[in-house]
């Protein structure tokens, strides 16, 4: 069984967020999904929050944090 957690760390562990944007109203129609909150890495790399495994809709970001417990999806 492959190991996606030891994976993801190992690729995402010390990356700076430069910040955070969300999928612009064009790539949301082609995607056909809400627009996404998007996590922008210092080296360009990103990651978006999915419905399921097979990008079938976006999804939002729940966290930790009193102040922003929900980054939620946009609309277009």
């Amino acid at each position: 069984m492959k190991d996606w957690e030891k994976d993801a760390t190992k690729i995402f562990k010390g990356k700076t967020i430069k910040k955070i944007k969300y999928m612009t109203k064009e790539d949301a129609k082609k995607w056909d999904w809400k627009q996404a909150p998007i996590i922008e890495f210092t080296d360009g790399h990103e990651i978006m929050a999915s419905a399921d495994d097979e990008g079938n809709g976006c999804g939002a970001f729940f966290t930790t944090h009193r102040d922003m417990s929900i980054i939620p999806q946009g609309d277009w």
